[in-house]
């Protein structure tokens, strides 16, 4: 039976790659504060919507997640450690065999710079693929009923005793599992999802930029991968569940094929974008005579950049999903 694609989901991840690089690119305390409170939730929350039984789940998830990851880590690292170290002094104390090393085991580093300086958003595919296996033979266990039960005690368990920084993102998995959770239980019902909410009026997205115009003026930096929250996990969950859920419904009417092809290639402009990022800001900072703070802190700036490295990704993600499909887990 063919499968009907949803293509407000498309567009919703669209706008979710979009936040990703943006998030990376700007210092810009307001905005990395709001992207980053939503941002990684979203991307847990779809792939739970997403999920469902299938034979060799976890070697399928393993090709899709880890495989991309294992391909991009050694890519990434092998143009930083012998092209882009040498023109970057400031990384010139970075241990480049525990960089190496973490690809195979990993977790977060101690200090800084942190794992991953060459590319950092790799940490999320481990995550995504310890979350997506736990969660879903979990869920699985314990159908239907039950997905709001374990969502709930999760929460409350977790939020008040785990300190300890496990490897393979094991800990980050934990705060994580409850979007995928909440996303799959929503998933239940995305035909009737998907129906009804094409029914709304625009007019109610007035309202729904109510919460993120909150979460900029009064929202507490946070960050998945470290491990930093407001006061309250619990806090946390609530303000990403409500802006990834106002972010679909945003996504509804938004009818763009660009947003749509982002979604799409969602996986490749993740494992792409940052490498070419710095890149791009160092150019852009030599051609302007600005200092790349100066350009990261202006959301001016920060947009160009972001609008530059997405369209450098293009020609890139097309080359290699017509002649690398390997390197993506698709053989």
């Amino acid at each position: 039976m063919t499968k009907t694609r949803l293509p407000e989901f498309d567009v919703l991840k669209g706008i979710g790659i979009v936040l990703v690089v943006l998030g990376h690119v700007t210092h810009l305390a307001n905005l990395s504060t709001l992207i980053y409170s939503f941002h990684m939730p979203l991307f847990f929350m779809l792939t739970g919507f997403f999920d469902r039984p299938k034979d060799k789940y976890i070697w399928n998830q393993f090709k899709s997640l880890m495989v991309p990851y294992f391909a991009f880590a050694l890519l990434s690292f092998a143009y930083w450690f012998f092209i882009e170290s040498r023109f970057r002094p400031e990384k010139a104390g970075v241990d480049a065999f525990s960089q190496f090393c973490n690809i195979f085991y990993p977790m977060n580093m101690s200090g800084k710079p942190g794992p991953y300086v060459f590319n950092v958003v790799l940490w999320f595919l481990p995550c995504l693929f310890v979350t997506s296996v736990f969660s879903h033979y979990l869920t699985e266990f314990k159908k239907s009923s039950y997905y709001v039960l374990f969502v709930l005690l999760i929460l409350v368990v977790f939020d008040t005793f785990i300190s300890i920084e496990f490897p393979f993102y094991l800990t980050q998995m934990l705060y994580a599992s409850p979007f995928f959770v909440l996303g799959k239980y929503f998933g239940l019902y995305k035909k009737s999802i998907s129906e009804k909410s094409r029914n709304i009026s625009p007019w109610w997205i007035l309202l729904l930029i109510v919460p993120y115009i909150l979460v900029w003026n009064f929202g507490v930096r946070c960050s998945m991968r470290c491990n930093i929250y407001p006061s309250s996990y619990l806090l946390f969950f609530f303000i990403g569940a409500v802006l990834v859920l106002c972010t679909y419904f945003i996504s509804i009417q938004l009818n763009s094929k660009v947003l749509q092809w982002l979604g799409v290639n969602s996986l490749a402009i993740m494992v792409l974008h940052d490498p070419l990022k710095r890149i791009i800001i160092y150019g852009f900072s030599k051609v302007s005579h600005m200092q790349t703070e100066a350009i990261r802190e202006s959301i001016l700036f920060s947009l160009i950049i972001t609008v530059i490295v997405i369209a450098s990704c293009f020609p890139v993600t097309l080359f290699l999903n017509k002649n690398c499909k390997f390197l993506f887990g698709k053989f």
